[in-house]
């Protein structure tokens, strides 16, 4: 939690929700501005809403007032060295809380995020520890990464190359439907069988867009975010059997 400019208090924490199903929970990365009652003025969550999220010590931190920081992790962990994979989420809020961008780092090993420190040039520094179960054992890495107030990787500490995605595809492997979650705007979201033709092509106006896929094949299938011609993203995205 820290004191914003206008008095009143910005927290960063995870929230616990129920769901229609009263023994099982879902939980938000989320935002509040508090005033001086503990009254919520603004409010805004990253990530879906699953029953795995999880902060670190210090997940939301502003260096100028109308740039604020928070992050966490999607798909937490409950063991120190579990064999899965997932993301650090971070967005960047203006000072209603209102998201500007979220990004997404990982998805190629076990990230657990530790604090953001917002930085005089308008960026933001992001540490945590990182474990590969496949050529790791028993041992997690620090991570430090530095984004600048563009959202663009302008250093990595640990790492030459890093995971940074302004999009993540989910469930994956997935089967009946395809979530697309991204910041990004007035963008079309493209699906390839492994033969290079197009099978799926939505435009994307929202920051969850649900693409249903009930009509094709099972199998091995990559997809494309596009922007005025340009792609944006890339990955893969497998359909299961059953």
């Amino acid at each position: 939690a820290k004191f914003h400019p206008d008095r009143n208090l910005i927290v960063g924490s995870r929230y616990r929700g129920v769901t229609y199903d009263p023994t099982a929970y879902i939980h938000y990365i989320m935002a509040y501005k508090l005033d001086t009652g503990f009254n919520v003025l603004d409010s805004c969550y990253i990530t879906d809403p699953v029953p795995t999220t999880r902060t670190g010590s210090r997940a939301l931190d502003f260096y100028t007032p109308n740039n604020i920081y928070m992050c966490g992790e999607d798909g937490a962990a409950l063991s120190t060295y579990p064999i899965s994979y997932n993301h650090i989420a971070i967005a960047r809020m203006d000072q209603d809380l209102n998201l500007i961008f979220e990004k997404y780092i990982g998805g190629d090993a076990n990230y657990a995020s530790a604090s953001v420190v917002a930085s005089p040039d308008g960026g933001v520094l992001l540490t945590c520890t990182r474990y590969d179960y496949l050529t790791q054992y028993n041992e997690r890495d620090v991570y430090v990464l530095k984004l600048d107030s563009s959202d663009f990787t302008v250093g990595n500490v640990e790492r030459p190359t890093s995971n940074i995605s302004d999009a993540i595809v989910y469930p994956n492997p997935g089967k009946d439907v395809i979530n697309i979650r991204t910041s990004l705007r007035n963008t079309y979201f493209e699906l390839y069988d492994i033969h290079g033709h197009l099978v799926i092509r939505k435009p994307i106006n929202n920051l969850i867009t649900p693409i249903n896929s009930q009509h094709i094949d099972p199998g091995f299938y990559t997809w494309k975010i596009i922007d005025r011609k340009q792609v944006c993203e890339t990955g893969k995205w497998i359909k299961k059997f059953n």
